[in-house]
């Protein structure tokens, strides 16, 4: 019993010993663990940093988008040939059978006012006279009569207003008297000369496809023209203030220098403000019909600075209006790039 008893009290004393050892290496393992300090600054004691805002990044604005352009329309018309011209670039921006010939009614009446111009000073002055035998029974007339006297203005408003026959082969006798040297040449002759003169006048302008055998337009073999030809021609005729003047009055009244009082009334609706047709911004310029041309207007606008020509060629009388009013419109609202 005894040795039992030294053997378990040996135990014990192991037992506190290694107990003891492992209480010392807890106190040296706490005692190494590093001290949590307060984080140093530069700033004074006592004084607190300000604090920082947080800085937000710029907001990067999305470029403003371009307006879309409005797509164009497309356009038509019932005539077989037809031009809408920017007179100002030159383009055309509207062209249906443009190159084609066709009779030219009384739109030819534009090339004898612009012959004229080239031919004939401010101060001239016409006398109707037996030329007017030379008028077909069915054409359109300003009431010239035999012994009648007009100024330039005057016999201009008679032919480009009233669309006036008479008027433009009184201008024809003139001028290829003038263009011959010979004031006796019988009025056929002289109207020859004068259209010979202004065939060569529409080569020099530019016009391809047109030849003139009378002053009028009136349905003859070799009297013809197309649209594209007939643009270039108005524009021409736009660049003579003696002509647009006169065409964009929608009537006159005149003192004839010889022959009394005349009221003169634009053929072309656009002028007319009790029309459907009626354009403010419109300056002309020339309507025709025969048989063979059919319907035929020659009408110009100007807008914001442009100048836009449209021909409408072999249409219905009540549709030549129409077909010009829609293209004209069309060219004030689409025809500026």
């Amino acid at each position: 019993l005894l040795a039992l008893w030294e053997v378990e009290l040996k135990i014990k004393r192991v037992t506190a010993g290694v107990l003891a050892a492992l209480l010392a290496m807890q106190i040296v393992v706490s005692g190494l663990s590093v001290p949590t300090y307060a984080k140093e600054t530069d700033s004074e004691p006592g004084v607190e940093e300000p604090i920082e805002e947080p800085v937000e990044e710029p907001v990067q604005e999305e470029e403003p988008q371009q307006p879309v352009k409005p797509q164009k329309p497309k356009v038509t018309v019932s005539a077989d040939y037809a031009v809408l011209y920017n007179v100002e670039s030159g383009e055309m921006l509207f062209e249906k059978n443009a190159k084609k010939r066709t009779p030219t009614a009384s739109t030819a009446k534009l090339m004898t006012a612009v012959a004229a111009c080239h031919l004939f000073k401010e101060n001239a002055t016409f006398r109707v006279g037996k030329e007017l035998n030379l008028v077909s029974w069915d054409a359109s007339r300003a009431g010239l009569k035999k012994g009648n006297r007009l100024s330039f203005s005057q016999i201009m408003s008679a032919l480009l207003l009233p669309s006036g026959c008479d008027a433009a082969y009184t201008i024809a006798v003139k001028g290829g008297r003038k263009l011959a040297g010979n004031a006796k040449l019988s009025p056929k002759k002289a109207v020859a000369h004068f259209e010979q003169y202004a065939n060569r006048l529409a080569k020099k302008l530019g016009l391809v496809n047109s030849h003139f055998v009378n002053p009028d337009g009136y349905d003859a073999k070799n009297q013809y023209s197309c649209a594209r030809d007939m643009a270039i021609l108005a524009k021409e005729a736009l660049r003579q203030p003696r002509i647009y003047r006169v065409t964009k009055k929608a009537s006159v009244k005149v003192k004839l220098l010889r022959g009394g009082w005349r009221n003169w009334t634009n053929t072309n609706a656009h002028l007319n403000k009790k029309s459907p047709y009626y354009i403010k911004e419109c300056i002309g310029l020339k309507t025709g019909t025969t048989s063979k041309a059919g319907a035929c207007l020659v009408s110009a606008v100007r807008k914001a600075g442009q100048v836009y020509v449209c021909v409408i060629m072999h249409t219905q009388k009540d549709k030549r209006f129409a077909d010009s009013y829609r293209l004209l419109h069309y060219a004030m609202k689409y025809g500026i790039n």
